[in-house]
């Protein structure tokens, strides 16, 4: 007799325990479920979810959270196509989900395209040179004289100054210490310079190429004739 009561009230507690796991686990997902839905709480959500008996994990909507929760809080598309696989297999007429199934799948495709895109690289953007409208294209927008040779074009003797050379027994200036005109230069203060014969320039200048005008470099562009500028990808959806 003792032992039929026993086993009986054995068998009510287990039954007993089982309706509250079951209770536990409805109101764990409704709790989820409201916060995900309606607050977008995220860490509420997770912790509800996490709280949720091996039983409760195989129910519908315990999946259809946990795929909603992997697209909205973790941003983990491959997650949340893995539980939105698992609860249309239990629940395949709604289409709703199905739906959205099948957007996240072409979205993890459109991202695939755009993180092998040779062209942006994933960024979705390529840079494109358009014609600067300043120059046209051309770079330049005039000339000016060159400031290194005064638009001569020629470029100074290294040698001398002005194409005469110091006489240095007297300095230049004609006459010795006895106030005598100087005998190594005759009294002239100095000679014509034997590399440029006197002229005072040698060859061409090197900052205009002997042309005495340099061209003035587009100051939009910098001398480019383009610009960079970045557009969005057009060989990715």
């Amino acid at each position: 007799m003792f032992k039929h009561v026993v086993i009986t009230a054995l068998f009510f507690t287990i039954f007993s325990l089982k309706g509250i796991s079951q209770t536990s686990d409805q109101e764990l997902l409704a709790n989820a479920e409201h916060a995900l839905l309606n607050y977008q709480n995220c860490e509420a959500t997770e912790g509800n979810l996490r709280k949720v008996s091996a039983s409760g994990r195989t129910q519908p909507v315990f999946l259809l959270l946990k795929g909603k929760y992997a697209e909205n809080c973790q941003k983990n598309t491959d997650s949340a196509l893995h539980y939105y696989n698992l609860y249309l297999r239990k629940m395949p007429s709604d289409q709703q989900i199905q739906a959205a199934y099948n957007a996240l799948i072409r979205k993890k495709n459109d991202e695939t395209k755009k993180r092998d895109c040779d062209l942006c690289k994933g960024t979705g953007f390529n840079d494109w040179p358009e014609t600067c409208t300043s120059c046209n294209g051309k770079r330049y927008t005039g000339t000016e004289t060159c400031s290194k040779c005064d638009g001569s074009g020629k470029r100074d003797c290294t040698f001398c100054e002005g194409g005469i050379n110091s006489c240095r027994p007297c300095s230049g200036s004609g006459y010795n210490s006895n106030n005598y005109p100087c005998s190594n230069c005759s009294g002239r203060g100095g000679f014509y310079c034997s590399v440029c014969d006197g002229v005072g320039t040698r060859g061409q200048c090197h900052h205009c190429w002997g042309k005495g005008k340099k061209d003035v470099r587009c100051s939009r562009c910098e001398g480019v004739g383009s610009f960079n500028v970045r557009k969005k990808c057009t060989f990715h959806p």
